[in-house]
């Protein structure tokens, strides 16, 4: 076999474990299913016992775009009629609804948080919601909407999941090759911990890029979910020059595509004309160094929030898992297939954790460990002991950082290698994690029902290896 034909025989095989570990990303059945009957209770009771009249509701976020990453949240994006938004008084009224009926929907008591635009909660099996309100607008009167967007900053904050039909639909209307590189993008980012800098919309942020990076792959005649996965590195390794936006496909024989990236060549001052405000909002943010723009709401850039710190962060950690993915393929050349590959490449970023410990961090003093405890669930789950601790926010993040890791860790282990793994692998896995993370030797976990209640907090991973249900249990205290 010639070297050109053995490269190309190696990227194929890469490409191939690489949808087949994209299609593994989607949430599982049960959860659509318990989403889908637990949201239509919500949305009856709404309906039956709120003050205010309902239309019709939309899943929004990555579970309505087909987007979804393992255990998603619930974006419920619900109509209400003759209101306009701020919606301060509709939530109010949705979060009185919910709490007088808790027990018949399943909803985690007393577990609220309300937004300016959206009332945030939890249903008991774990999966997260946040239900926002919206405007109840026609078809027609979206220009006019636009137009009020365009006069008030704060408006288009309010009236923005309004447009969650266009959101959703330009998504859904990506092919399956696009959903893939999608999926892997965001399942990299899920990986990376920014030292609790906020990254509002780096899951959306994450999704556009892709889409923009799989539009290129697929112009060429083989199109590599590889190298589309490396092209959303690079383009987040320039991220603060990247200008990206979108426009509707004008071309009536192209049936297939019904957006398209707008050429960063058009996107400056000289093409207000037809860019403004359908493209990009306004002159300030085409005038600004760096743009991502989102297709429904022209108002919405992504990078706007982003600090300079968070930008830093982002391009390293893509430079970063661009050489891994550049260095893996190499190695799979060289020495044939690596069992391990999707590991590697997703291994959580940063690997060292007691650096933020500090700032952003309070990692635990003791935990527990166990890989191989019999389990039914499909849920991801965090068990509290010790409610008080909780109430530390360095802990909180230090949980949510370390449960991000575990899931990474154990799904890229089981599934990048579906059908050789065992439990020993995703043991030598996990403790490889925490002892990088935690910089700790680990304790025995020999008697874990016997000193599990001697912790804070429990972080529960399930997964299954040939049929067989289990999870990785790790328990935490803290001094």
């Amino acid at each position: 076999m010639s070297q050109k034909n053995g490269r190309k025989r190696v990227l194929e095989e890469t490409d191939y474990d690489l949808r087949r570990f994209g299609e593994s990303l989607k949430c599982h059945e049960k959860y659509q299913k318990d989403a889908e009957r637990l949201t239509s209770k919500v949305l009856q009771t709404l309906r039956s016992k709120s003050k205010y009249k309902l239309g019709k509701h939309d899943f929004g976020g990555s579970y309505g775009k087909n987007t979804d990453v393992i255990d998603p949240d619930l974006d419920i994006v619900v109509r209400v009629k003759n209101c306009q938004p701020p919606f301060e008084k509709v939530l109010n009224d949705f979060e009185k609804v919910l709490r007088s009926h808790e027990g018949y929907l399943q909803i985690r008591s007393g577990d609220y948080k309300k937004s300016k635009r959206s009332l945030n909660f939890f249903f008991t099996n774990g999966i997260p919601v946040d239900l926002l309100p919206a405007e109840d607008v026609k078809e027609d009167e979206l220009d006019d909407l636009l137009g009020e967007m365009e006069e008030n900053k704060q408006n288009a904050y309010y009236h923005g999941p309004a447009l969650v039909e266009d959101q959703v639909g330009f998504l859904k209307s990506q092919n399956s090759f696009t959903h893939t590189v999608v999926r892997l993008s965001k399942f990299c980012f899920k990986s990376w911990y920014l030292g609790g800098e906020s990254c509002r919309g780096g899951s959306a942020m994450m999704e556009l890029i892709a889409v923009a990076a799989a539009e290129k792959e697929l112009t060429k005649k083989y199109a590599s979910e590889f190298q589309a996965l490396r092209g959303v590195m690079v383009m987040l390794g320039n991220l603060d020059t990247l200008k990206l936006a979108f426009s509707r496909v004008d071309d009536e024989d192209d049936e297939h595509r019904e957006w398209e990236r707008v050429k960063p060549s058009e996107l400056h001052r000289h093409n207000t004309k037809w860019l403004i405000p359908d493209v990009v909002g306004n002159r300030g943010i085409l005038n600004r160094p760096c743009f991502i723009i989102d297709p429904a709401n022209p108002f919405q850039d992504y990078l706007e929030d982003k600090s300079d710190e968070v930008i830093g962060k982002l391009k390293n950690f893509a430079c970063t898992t661009r050489d891994r993915l550049d260095r893996l393929l190499k190695e799979s050349k060289n020495n044939g297939e690596d069992d391990e590959f999707m590991r590697k490449l997703f291994r959580p970023i940063p690997k060292d954790l007691t650096k933020e410990n500090d700032k952003s961090l309070s990692l635990p003093d003791d935990i527990l460990l166990t890989c191989d405890e019999r389990c039914n669930s499909i849920y991801n789950k965090v068990k509290i002991w010790n409610a008080n601790i909780m109430e530390d926010l360095k802990v909180r993040q230090a949980v949510k950082v370390l449960k991000k890791n575990l899931i990474t860790v154990v799904h890229s282990t089981v599934k990048g290698n579906p059908d050789d793994v065992t439990v020993d692998d995703v043991t030598d896995a996990v403790e490889e994690l925490i002892e990088n993370n935690l910089q700790t030797d680990l304790e025995d976990a020999n008697q874990w029902e016997e000193h599990s209640d001697q912790f804070d907090v429990m972080i529960k991973i399930p997964y299954v290896i040939r049929g067989k249900g289990y999870a990785v249990c790790l328990s935490m205290a803290w001094d």
